[in-house]
């Protein structure tokens, strides 16, 4: 989603970059998004505990998705540095907050269950991830070209640029919301 927010023309909301300014930002985030599963992620899980790190991160991507587009206007108004600096840090915010979420939610799957019943679940719950990681860019695609129809933008906010970030914001919304009921025996292993 992010590329092609970066790729859009300033007109249409987007940041108007090329596609080697692209790559530069998925690299950036990739070489510091790998010491943080590998290092990190263990100690925060270890000193917080699972389930308030994905609580925790899961506000972090709440309020990050939904101030992310606001960088437009900082490319709007030509103040490239910021628009780089503010990019970069929200992107690793985002997709360390999305590492530290997934990586949570398969410990609570595997704590769910007992050992007999580890394989099944897990098997259920990586059938489920690929539909949505098959289905999920082609959607998303679509919503964000929707958005970017001559109706759409000429509706204006919240139906412009806006609108994907909006749908995601959503989805973390209830992820919050669901973490916020989950119980702290999630933790443990079932016995």
């Amino acid at each position: 989603m992010f590329a092609l927010w970066c790729a859009t023309p300033l007109s249409l909301g987007g940041l108007d970059f090329k596609v080697n300014e692209i790559g530069i930002t998925s690299t950036v985030i990739s070489a510091i998004s790998c010491p943080f599963n590998l290092f990190l992620y263990p100690l925060l899980a270890k000193r917080f505990s699972s389930l308030h790190a994905h609580q925790l991160f899961a506000v972090v991507f709440l309020v990050l998705i939904l101030l992310a587009p606001n960088i437009h206007y900082l490319a709007l108004i030509g103040q490239t540095a910021a628009v780089w600096v503010l990019l970069i840090a929200c992107r690793v915010a985002l997709v360390t907050s999305t590492c530290t979420c997934f990586a949570a939610q398969c410990l609570f799957i595997c704590n769910s269950v007992s050992n007999e019943k580890l394989g099944r679940i897990n098997g259920m719950a990586v059938f489920i991830s690929d539909i949505f990681r098959s289905t999920s860019p082609a959607l998303t695609g679509v919503l964000y070209a929707a958005s970017l129809s001559q109706q759409s933008m000429s509706i204006g906010f919240p139906v412009n640029f806006y609108l994907t970030f909006i749908f995601f914001s959503g989805s973390a919304l209830a992820m919050v919301l669901i973490m916020a009921c989950s119980p702290s025996n999630i933790n443990y292993k079932k016995a």
